[in-house]
């Protein structure tokens, strides 16, 4: 899939939110705009680059949920 025209990807944006996928928009890479679409249990990472490749990551859950003690285990591996 390539999206190479603006109307192309406000099209995709379109049939994300037609399927009620939640979705956000953000730049990370120099050439590259990001959507990150959030689904019950997954995350995909979409990166459009100006050529108009499409790339998806897709982040699944494990479906464990943790209480707040996990956020200093989080913070004291994951911190710069």
């Amino acid at each position: 899939m390539t999206i190479t025209t603006i109307s192309e990807f406000i099209q995709f944006l379109k049939e994300l939110e037609s399927k009620r996928i939640f979705y956000s928009l953000s730049k990370h890479l120099d050439d590259s705009v990001s959507i990150t679409a959030a689904v019950p249990g997954e995350r995909w990472e979409i990166d459009v680059n100006q050529q108009g490749e499409v790339q998806i990551e897709i982040l699944k859950s494990n479906g464990e949920i943790y209480g707040s003690s996990k956020l200093q285990y989080l913070f004291d591996n994951f911190s710069d």
